[in-house]
């Protein structure tokens, strides 16, 4: 988990250097998350540093790719289509 801003287990320089890829208007995969039942949380497998740089811009919502068997879960706690 990457906190708003910034910081936690983020890697050095990957969100500026994604925030400059946006800017040139180039297609963005979706990050891919999962829900961790061990845990309750969702976790990422690929993307955080994405997500968190579209949330701080201030995106009320993101598009997350997830495992096909976690569909049903996501859309019923977050109300994604």
């Amino acid at each position: 988990y990457i906190p708003r801003g910034g910081g936690g287990p983020e890697i050095k320089g990957r969100a500026t250097r994604f925030k400059e890829f946006l800017n040139k208007g180039y297609p963005v995969e979706a990050p891919r998350a999962y829900y961790d039942s061990k845990t309750g949380a969702v976790s990422f497998e690929d993307g955080r540093h994405r997500f968190a740089v579209l949330r701080d811009q201030g995106n009320r919502a993101v598009y997350v790719s997830v495992p096909k068997d976690q569909v049903a879960d996501f859309t019923k706690r977050y109300g994604a289509p």
